[in-house]
């Protein structure tokens, strides 16, 4: 079966796209592509040609849209406009003026149309003749004609001189066998002049010799001075018109100079800021890492005051605020309370359509659109300020994951065409490397899940040390934090910690559960198990920094004086991670019940290390150490297979009470937002349940809603500990961390403290000597 053949291209129906972005924005150009059979990314690939079908069925479905029968005319003279056909061919045409450029139709139209043969003739020197001949066996459209009325008459438009006069004696609609246009256009003030100059030098030179013959010398030569006078006088008119003429076209010429220069300054930028960004975010291999990336080049590179970007949750049920650049931290507080649902059928509010539609979105007057948004959304654009906005989609394999909004609130720059095609670049790059840095947490948490099974199933065989290599490396992990060491390192610490005793699966269960002293020969036995670990190790083809696993799990019982084994390494020539994990080993052991002993009381277990501080242990280690219990305000921690609850009953370390206490928290860490739900909550911390990483020690921005009130406090807090899904500290709470607050006000404390009084103990019933233990332990 004969194809049809492509005639048309892809630029002519992008100036029809072009009106329907600026004119009616409304109109849905995907419905209208996809009922003419037209890929979106073909639209924008200047070597994709169209057939007359598709061409027709494009029209067609446009007028329905909007209602405008004349668009094939209005689209016509957008084609022909400086931005459609390009600044410099503009440029290059002004200096020319209409007739060559109408000379240069034939040339020209060969590469927007295969259709028709275009002839130009020139008539006069303010009127060309343009005759469209359709090739055999093509059938055009009545709309096409139009079409090329409207590019006629930008054309002289487009020269400042109106709009021209069109004429149409020849029709192929009508009967003819060609569409023949004569297009008149006026005369500029000068070209009169020159020609009324022209007509009166030729009547004087005519009647210089009758004058001379017939007329008395004295009034011949007065005449022949006068129109002299009024020649030289005409000229110089003529000259003046010319030159400011010539002005002004100078003046359009370097308009369009500059709107050149403007254009690739422009383009350079946002190429340059793809390849930023591109470059950037290879490096990156978290999801928080890519999003506080993009967040700062953006900020940095982009022409918008603020900017947001938004990620489907795990449950794809709701749109979350993950990262964030120009806005205050009460404005952030204001997002974090509305809710972007993905499930709700009445959610029609821009950033959700995005993301379902897979579409963009540029609004310069919200006004307009407030009657499709819900209650809460037109709440959210009056509170942040919102006149305009744009959003783009974050699609990867046609999965939406997100969306990237901005806006303009300070300079009020209105939002154009340039500023979608910038963040269509963007996003994918967002896109590819979001799914990657997800695969590669995904591939790092199944990874350390695995290596959290080896570790048990050896603290498994034995109750009593059951979480042992857990502890060990939160422990460890903690050390290694406060000695400043990078969070590859850390992570490198925690492998070790979790198999530092894997060696131990060659031990016999009677040596290793005996319940009581061992004999010379089992000591023997098991002080064999660190080298045996490293041994195992040994086989595992680590990369980079945990090359160094191996050899720091095999001396982790080497001491500081030398006197330790297996290699009885002295000082610096143990592994630095090594001598972390002996200081993190032996206080996990002296402070947790064995077969035969109690734990030791915390106290007396720092003593006892400050005692073996300069012998056993390196010194900076074991400071490290007491910082980081100092910091944890000396509570211990428990395997997570333990029920480890801290209240004000059961007379834990915890010096604050926490109760239960259940609001959405907006969580800031420089240009990072997270999201999560407070659970409990005391007068100087709380515990946030979110599954965004947050690190220890790190300082949060805190915007929630206090206890018993609709008031929002918005107040720094310091990271105490995590619940890691890899790694849970307390199986009691869900994924998330503790937090301390810092500089919160003291009325504010009052009014937390008062909450989880009435929450411990009815007020009514508190003793006195009750009211001494809450208030101490406040």
């Amino acid at each position: 079966m004969k194809q049809d053949p492509a005639l048309y291209n892809s630029r002519v129906l992008s100036t029809y796209l072009k009106l329907l972005r600026e004119k009616y924005p409304e109109v849905s150009i995907s419905e209208i592509l996809a009922y003419a059979g037209i890929e979106p990314y073909e639209i924008n690939d200047e070597g994709c040609w169209f057939t007359q079908n598709q061409v027709d069925l494009f029209y067609e479905k446009t007028v329905h849209l909007t209602g405008n029968k004349n668009i094939a005319r209005e689209a016509g003279r957008l084609a022909a406009s400086p931005g459609a056909i390009g600044i410099m061919r503009q440029y290059v045409l002004g200096l020319l003026g209409p007739s060559v450029a109408f000379q240069s139709l034939h040339r020209a139209s060969k590469r927007f149309v295969r259709s028709s043969t275009y002839v130009s003739k020139q008539k006069k020197t303010n009127q060309v003749e343009i005759t469209v001949t359709p090739h055999k066996g093509i059938k055009e459209k009545l709309f096409q004609c139009e079409n090329r009325m409207g590019f006629f008459e930008a054309v002289i438009d487009g020269f400042q001189l109106g709009l021209p006069k069109i004429e149409h004696p020849e029709c192929l609609f009508q009967g003819g066998s060609c569409c023949r246009y004569l297009v008149t256009w006026k005369r500029t003030l000068s070209s009169r002049f020159t020609s009324f100059r022209n007509i009166l030098m030729a009547v004087f030179a005519g009647a210089i010799f009758p004058a001379f013959v017939l007329l008395p010398t004295a009034l011949f030569y007065y005449s022949l001075g006068c129109c002299l006078l009024s020649i030289m006088g005409i000229s110089l008119v003529t000259e003046i018109l010319r030159r400011k003429e010539m002005s002004r076209s100078m003046d359009n010429l370097l308009e369009n100079s500059d709107r050149l220069t403007q254009l690739i300054e422009s383009s350079t930028r946002n190429i340059e800021l793809v390849h930023q960004i591109g470059q950037a975010l290879a490096s990156k291999k978290s999801v928080e890492d890519v999003l506080f990336t993009v967040s700062e080049i953006m900020e940095r590179g982009l022409d918008f005051d603020c900017g947001a970007i938004l990620l489907a949750n795990k449950e794809r049920t709701r749109l979350e605020i993950r990262c964030s650049f120009g806005y205050s931290h009460l404005e952030i507080g204001s997002m974090m309370s509305t809710v972007f649902s993905l499930d709700n059928p009445n959610s029609q509010g821009p950033f959700v359509q995005a993301f379902h539609q897979q579409k963009n979105f540029i609004i310069n007057n919200t006004q307009e659109i407030e009657e499709k948004l819900s209650e809460k959304s037109r709440k959210f654009i009056r509170e942040l300020g919102v006149h305009s906005f744009l959003c783009c989609p974050i699609v990867i394999e046609n999965e939406s994951l997100g969306v990237v909004a901005v806006t303009n609130q300070t300079s009020k720059r209105p939002l154009i065409r340039t500023d979608i095609t910038l963040l269509q670049g963007i996003a994918p790059a967002i896109g590819v490397a979001l799914q990657n840095a997800a695969l590669i947490e995904e591939q790092q948490l199944s990874f350390e899940k695995t290596l959290k099974v080896l570790a048990d199933s050896i603290d498994a065989r034995d109750y009593l040390t059951a979480g042992h290599s857990e502890v060990v490396t939160e422990y460890a992990a903690g050390i290694a934090e406060v000695l400043g060491q990078t969070d590859e390192y850390i992570q490198m610490i925690r492998i070790a910690g979790l198999l530092h005793d894997y060696g131990k699966i060659a031990v016999p269960d009677s040596i290793l559960k005996k319940n009581g002293r061992l004999t010379p020969e089992e000591r023997e036995i098991i002080n064999t198990h660190p080298a045996k670990t490293q041994q195992i190790l040994n086989q595992v083809p680590f990369k980079g920094v945990h090359k160094q696993i191996p050899v720091i799990a095999g001396a982790h019982h080497e001491r500081w004086d030398g006197d330790g084994y297996p290699l009885g390494l002295k000082a610096n020539e143990i592994p630095l991670g090594a001598r972390i994990l002996a200081v993190a080993d032996f206080f996990e052991a002296i402070t947790s019940k064995r077969h035969y002993r109690n734990p030791m009381p915390l106290k007396q277990a720092i003593d006892l290390l400050h005692e073996s501080s300069g012998s056993h242990f390196d010194p900076e280690v074991v400071s490290a150490f007491i910082e980081y219990l100092e910091f944890r305000d000396y509570a211990l921690v428990r395997p997570s297979a333990q029920d480890r609850r801290y209240s004000a009953q059961n007379g834990s370390r915890r010096r604050s009470p926490r109760v239960e206490y259940r609001t959405q928290v907006s969580v800031r860490q420089g240009q990072r937002i997270m999201s999560g739900d407070i659970i409990n909550i005391g007068a100087k911390g709380a515990f946030i349940a979110s599954t965004d990483q947050a690190k220890e020690k790190e300082t949060l921005i805190l915007t929630f809603a206090l206890p018993g009130t609709e008031e929002y406090i918005q107040t720094s807090a310091e990271v105490c500990w995590c619940n890691k899904e890899s790694n849970p500290r307390n199986i009691n709470h869900p994924i998330g961390f503790a937090v301390r607050f810092r500089n919160i006000p003291p009325q504010v404390q009052f009014l937390i403290s008062q909450f989880v009084r009435r929450q411990i103990v009815p007020l009514k019933t508190v003793s006195t000597e009750e009211k001494k233990v809450i208030n101490h332990s406040e």
